[in-house]
């Protein structure tokens, strides 16, 4: 499973860690990056609405390149699930 995080807290946020470690105990692998307006030359996420492409090349790295034998679910926290669905 690819975790997208919301705008506002990262991959590292307390929430988006015990939901990853829940997931795991169901035997979900989950995958999280950060969106590159998290990272140190920050970008405006609303831009990010707009350019899909880094949230489908993780996607499409998870699958391919990471668990390429498992079935791919892809799910978000706010911004995360209004990327995921716009998808």
């Amino acid at each position: 499973m690819t975790l997208a995080h919301g705008a506002g807290a990262g991959m590292h946020h307390s929430f988006m860690a015990a939901l990853a470690a829940s997931l795991a105990e169901l035997a979900l692998r989950p995958c999280v990056s950060n969106f590159p307006f998290m990272e140190p030359k920050k970008e405006d996420p609303i831009l990010l609405l707009w350019r899909i492409k880094p949230f489908a090349a993780a996607i499409t790295h998870a699958h391919e390149n990471v668990f390429p034998s498992l079935p791919l679910f892809v799910a978000g926290k706010s911004f995360g699930g209004r990327l995921t669905s716009q998808y």
